[in-house]
């Protein structure tokens, strides 16, 4: 696969052998504590041995500076529990040290529902997460791609939605609330 800008697009990191996708939010509060989180985060993932099962993850920051969208894919839900009794709890305890009282409201265990690109050249700016959304939502006009993720727990379907950038999300009369949370690409780990 190749990408040609420096944000990476949805339909370039999916995997076709993701079994599982996970989606969690964490909250930080300010942008300083969020980059402090995310790169505590990013070192303890380059610095240990990649889980078995481990795909790919990719964290998005609140374009606001208040938090973190993690964005993982395993090749199962047995291999992230694995990971989650094993290894988890050491990992975040040190980025806790390091970044005392992140919020993490949950993990939502999701599939890919369905998925729509209309552009797939141009570079996104702005990936907007609409939760709940229908699972046969259509994206609006304007934004260049939406990805349905519907929950494996019977909770609401999540939308993902890639705008070039917030003023083609904002004309499109796109704006955040307590629904839709809005994130620019940070990095992969």
């Amino acid at each position: 696969m190749t990408i040609n800008h420096p944000t990476p697009r949805l339909h370039e990191i999916i995997r076709p052998d993701t079994g599982t996708f996970l989606l969690s939010r964490w909250g930080t509060g300010t942008p300083d504590r969020t980059r402090a989180a995310a790169e505590a985060i990013a070192e303890e993932w380059t610095a240990g041995a990649k889980p078995e099962g481990h795909l790919a993850q990719h964290m998005y920051l609140d374009v606001d500076g208040t938090g973190i969208l993690h964005y993982a894919q395993w090749r199962s839900d047995e291999a992230h529990l694995e990971f989650a009794r094993a290894v988890r709890p050491a990992v975040i305890s040190r980025v806790d040290r390091l970044v005392p009282g992140i919020e993490r409201p949950g993990l939502r265990r999701t599939r890919l529902h369905r998925s729509v690109v209309h552009d797939g050249e141009r570079a996104a700016g702005i990936l907007a997460v609409t939760t709940p959304a229908t699972p046969e939502t259509e994206t609006r006009p304007g934004a260049l791609a939406a990805y349905v993720h519907v929950g494996t727990d019977a909770g609401p379907a999540v939308e993902l939605a890639e705008w070039a950038d917030m003023a083609a999300y904002e004309a499109a009369g796109g704006r955040p609330g307590p629904d839709v949370r809005l994130y620019t690409y940070y990095r992969a780990v």
